[in-house]
């Protein structure tokens, strides 16, 4: 079995995303001119288990969050599906696809700009819970807005404020009651720290493990953060350009990568303990010029003019995502090779 299709072999998905791609038509550059295309997302696979945390790592404009609202059925794809529980969200019609949106919820990254600052929390909260009818008993609803919030660590007291009363770890404690309100069983968490001190994100990130625990929640958390997503994550995938260049277990990909993209993202975090070898990296990877999704349409591998490992292949033929070992897979003709 490949790595990019399950989780585990004795477990059934809980999302199973297969051939995903959302490709975009940009303005041509003269009147005449042919409009190019962006390929946000590239034809991805992968699953996730049920209580079971899969990251996606990688730059900005590599497709992180596209990739998230196309699981979310907020984007319509270009192509490929999307199984929830076995069911093809992205074929229900609107009304069904409302129904089951009770089953998965979204975290999005901006604390401030998520919540509506006229509303007061308990509006906010129990939002989601139009979507199920056994909860629109007004009493019912108020104690399940109470319920989710005493489940961040938050008093159901402060249903009755406003988000200007809140810290910013607060309110995004607040984002993810809102996202628990409907008892889903998968939470996309989108950047849900970026815009955190560091002391709080450690807070919400082990509230985030806390609730997969306690509820059997599983996430899809996406970060351009890489000791962020080695905290929480089981399994990972790089993403560069739209498409998966390495998956695996999050200990092996982050601590032996396999791709030189993903040792280049390793290096470029901060560590005190090697600024020779960072500098050294740094020098043998050449700058990036343009958004990693943007960069025209090529023959060969997208990373082949930043990579120190390209070769004549490399240029020429594009790699495909491939199983190295039984639980390890890169889109690299020369994966695992040193620089």
């Amino acid at each position: 079995m490949s790595a990019t299709t399950a989780d585990t072999a004795s477990t059934a998905p809980l999302l199973d995303v297969r051939g995903l791609a959302r490709h975009y038509h940009l303005r041509p550059a003269s009147f005449f001119g042919e409009r190019p295309v962006l390929k946000a997302v590239d034809g991805v696979d992968f699953a996730v288990a049920p209580g079971r945390i899969f990251g996606i790592v990688g730059e900005s404009g590599c497709g992180k969050s596209t990739l998230g609202r196309l699981v979310m059925a907020l984007d319509r794809p270009t192509g490929g599906r999307v199984l929830f529980e076995g069911e093809d969200l992205l074929a229900l019609p609107a009304r069904a696809l409302a129904r089951r949106r009770r089953g998965f919820q979204m975290v999005f990254q901006d604390p401030y700009g998520s919540l509506d600052p006229r509303q007061r929390v308990r509006t906010i909260v129990g939002e989601p819970l139009h979507l199920d009818p056994a909860a629109r008993n007004r009493k019912l609803r108020r104690e399940r807005v109470g319920e989710a919030l005493a489940g961040v660590g938050l008093s159901p007291a402060d249903a009755e404020k406003y988000p200007h009363e809140f810290s910013g770890g607060q309110r995004q404690r607040i984002a993810i009651a809102r996202a628990l309100v409907t008892r889903p069983k998968l939470i996309v968490a989108d950047e849900p720290v970026s815009a955190l001190d560091l002391s709080v994100q450690a807070q919400v990130l082990n509230l985030l493990l806390d609730l997969r625990d306690r509820h059997g929640l599983a996430l899809l958390f996406i970060s351009h953060n890489l000791a962020v997503v080695e905290h929480v994550a089981d399994r990972v995938a790089v993403m560069y350009r739209g498409r998966f260049v390495e998956t695996g277990a999050a200990s092996e990909v982050l601590h032996r990568p396999l791709h030189p993209y993903t040792r280049l993202l390793l290096d470029a975090e901060p560590n005190l303990d090697a600024p020779r070898r960072l500098r050294r990296r740094a020098a043998a990877a050449p700058p990036q010029q343009q958004p990693a999704a943007a960069a025209p349409e090529s023959a060969g591998c997208a990373f082949a003019p930043r990579c120190p490992l390209a070769v004549e292949r490399c240029r020429a033929e594009t790699p495909i995502l491939r199983g190295l070992d039984a639980d390890r897979a890169a889109a690299c003709h020369r994966a695992g090779e040193t620089a």
